[in-house]
C-alpha cells in the first residue's frame, strides 16, 4: 500500500481513503483479517474498533451518484461488506 513516498491512509469511514505522505497517522497503519479462501480484509488502527475495512468498491463508472458503486476506495463495516472488500496479497 506504498507508492513512493505516500501510503495508503484509510478514511474516517466518510470520505474516500486516499493515498497520503506517510505521516505516522493510526489511519496509515493496517492489519489483515483472515476472510477465508486465501483473502483478507484490510483495517487501519484507527478504524479497527469500529469494525470497519477498507472496501475497494467496484469503480462502475455508468453508477448513479450516490449509490455504493460511484465512489472511491472507503471504510466499510466489516458485516456489511462485500467481496470488493476482500483483499489477496501477491507476489511479484
Amino acid at each position: 500500500l506504498r507508492e513512493k513516498d505516500q501510503i495508503l491512509e484509510g478514511s474516517n469511514g466518510q470520505d474516500a481513503a486516499a493515498m497520503v505522505p506517510n505521516n505516522g497517522a493510526t489511519g496509515t497503519e493496517w492489519k489483515a483479517i483472515p476472510a477465508g479462501k486465501g483473502y483478507y480484509y484490510l483495517t487501519s488502527r484507527f478504524m479497527e474498533e469500529q469494525g470497519k475495512v477498507l472496501d475497494g468498491k467496484i469503480g462502475d463508472t455508468n453508477a448513479a451518484v450516490g449509490s455504493p458503486f460511484d465512489s472511491a476506495s472507503s471504510m466499510v463495516d466489516c458485516k456489511a461488506a462485500g467481496p470488493s472488500a476482500q483483499w489477496k496479497f501477491i507476489e511479484h
